[in-house]
C-alpha cells in the first residue's frame, strides 16, 4: 500500500493524474489510514470511478448522499459528482479503486461515446450506483472488478486487452440494468425519429 495525498483545486477538483493518455485508468489499493488525513476528503474529478472493499467497511458521500460499503461489497461514482471515503470502524478499511476517463472507451465522435457514454456520465440522477453480492448482475460486476485489480498487478502479455473487455463487460451490465439511462436514450431516439420525419415531409 503506498501513501496518498490529494492535491486540490480550489472548487476541489483533484488535480492528480490517473493513468496515462495512451491507456487512462488507473488501479489503486487503497487503505485508508495510509492516506494523509485517514480518509479520501471531499473531492470530484472528470473520471468515473468504481470501489470494491476488500477488508472493513467503509462510509462513502456522494453528492450529500451517504452509504456504508461493506466487505465484498462495491461502488460506481459518476463522473464529476463530490464525494468523499472515511472508515466506518476503528479497525483501516482497504478498498480497490478504479479511476476510469470516459475517453478510455472510444473517441469523442464514436457511438460508443455518443449512445452510451456521455448520456450516462451526464445523467444528474445517477450520481452512484451500489453493488451487492445479492443481485447477480452486481455480483458479477463484483467479480470482474476484481479480476480488474489482479490483471492490472500483474501486467501480463496482453493485460491491456483483457482490462478493456472486463471495463467493456462492465458498462454493458450498468447500462443495461439501470432504468433512468435506458429511458433518456428511448426519448433521444424517439425525438431523433420525430425530427427526421419532420424534415422528410418538409421536403416533400
Amino acid at each position: 500500500m503506498s501513501k496518498y495525498d490529494f492535491p486540490l483545486s480550489n472548487d476541489y477538483e483533484e488535480i492528480s493524474s490517473h493513468g496515462t493518455e495512451s491507456f487512462p485508468i488507473a488501479v489503486y489499493e487503497m487503505e485508508l489510514t495510509q492516506n494523509v488525513l485517514a480518509c479520501t476528503p471531499l473531492h470530484w474529478h472528470k473520471h468515473m470511478q468504481f470501489n470494491l472493499v476488500t477488508k472493513g467497511s467503509i462510509s462513502v458521500n456522494v453528492n450529500q448522499k451517504s452509504y456504508i460499503i461493506k466487505e465484498n461489497q462495491g461502488i460506481f461514482i459518476n463522473a464529476s459528482c463530490l464525494h468523499s471515503i472515511a472508515s466506518c470502524q476503528l479497525e483501516n478499511a482497504t478498498y480497490i479503486g478504479i479511476n476510469i476517463s470516459p475517453g478510455f472507451f472510444a473517441g469523442s465522435e464514436s457511438i460508443i461515446q455518443k449512445k452510451y457514454i456521455q448520456p450516462f456520465i451526464q445523467l444528474p440522477s445517477i450520481p452512484s450506483i451500489l453493488f451487492d453480492l445479492s443481485i447477480p448482475w452486481e455480483n458479477e460486476i463484483l467479480m470482474l472488478l476484481s479480476a480488474l485489480n489482479q490483471a492490472y498487478i500483474s501486467k501480463n502479455f496482453g493485460y491491456e486487452l483483457s482490462i478493456y473487455h472486463m471495463i467493456y463487460k462492465i458498462w454493458f451490465l450498468i447500462i443495461t440494468n439501470t432504468s433512468d439511462y435506458i429511458d433518456k436514450v428511448n426519448v433521444r431516439i424517439f425525438e431523433e425519429d420525430q425530427r427526421i420525419k419532420e424534415m422528410l415531409t418538409f421536403i416533400h
